[in-house]
């Protein structure tokens, strides 16, 4: 009976250590891919925002990432002007076509 619970205790911790190394594992991986992403983030943002490619990027190539960047910015912009647009209108719609409110009488009756 002892030799069973002994073999049990030392397969339960072997599993549990495993557990734990997976689990240690998994952070790691999991933390070093999200700084991967936040750098690559903020490289990009910097590159769309200033108009200029990545320092990474810097050569030949560079240059041409300028007008790319720019007319993305535009499109970027017309797109959020019209969405504002379109959100502006339908504010509007739905003041117009709201009921008032349940302690006002009715100005029709």
């Amino acid at each position: 009976m002892r030799s069973t619970y002994r073999v049990m205790l030392t397969v339960g911790g072997i599993c549990a250590a495993i557990g734990f190394l997976a689990m240690l594992l998994t952070a790691y991986l999991q933390w070093r891919a999200v700084s991967r992403l936040t750098e690559f983030s903020v490289l990009s943002q910097a590159s769309l925002t200033m108009g200029r490619a990545p320092a990474h990027s810097v050569g030949a190539g560079a240059a041409d990432t300028h007008p790319v960047s720019s007319v993305l910015t535009e499109q970027v912009n017309t797109r959020l002007l019209g969405a504002l647009e379109r959100l502006e209108k339908r504010i509007v719609e739905l003041e117009h076509t709201a009921h008032p409110p349940l302690g006002e009488p009715n100005s029709t009756a």
